[in-house]
């Protein structure tokens, strides 16, 4: 079986963009595909140290768009000057677009967003949604992150069969 599975010709498709991006969060909202992501082309190079998120848009999944850095861990005036940006997720429900951004590695917060899930006119939240101590090690990697912003899913009540549509998630 491996040998007939070697033998098959391998295609990769092409990256949706030539920067340097990282913790992809894919979602599907209004029709279009959008990846939120870490902006780590815009690091310093001598250390992870990336301070924006990175949106990319695709009607098809085959031309994709670089929507740009849409938000800096700055929008959060609760954040350390020295925070990173870290792996981000999304959420769409009763008409508003939640953008969960994990600051520094020890907090969460979120934008709410009513016009679209590109958050250009998003509302960052005045405090850390959660927020979780880092465990210090040695340098280079400063602490090991000990957050997450992984969006649970829930039915919506209990008369629900399964769970929302795909675009419109229960948040918990």
């Amino acid at each position: 079986m491996v040998a007939a599975l070697a033998a098959l010709p391998a295609h990769a498709a092409e990256p949706i963009s030539p920067r340097f991006s990282a913790d992809p969060s894919a979602h599907v909202f209004d029709g279009r595909y959008y990846v939120y992501a870490t902006d780590d082309a815009s690091n310093s190079g001598t250390y992870w140290d990336s301070t924006t998120w990175r949106l990319y848009v695709s009607k098809d999944l085959k031309a994709w768009k670089d929507a740009g850095a849409f938000m800096a861990v700055t929008a959060f005036k609760w954040a350390r000057p020295d925070a990173k940006a870290w792996a981000p997720e999304a959420a769409h429900r009763n008409g508003r677009y939640y953008f969960y951004a994990p600051v520094g590695g020890d907090k969460i917060g979120v934008a709410v967003a009513s016009r679209g899930p590109k958050g250009r006119s998003s509302t960052p939240s005045a405090r850390p949604w959660s927020t979780r101590r880092a465990t210090p090690t040695p340098a280079p990697s400063r602490s090991i992150p000990r957050c997450s912003s992984t969006t649970m899913v829930r039915p919506i009540s209990s008369s629900a069969r399964g769970f929302p549509r795909s675009s419109s998630w229960a948040l918990t």
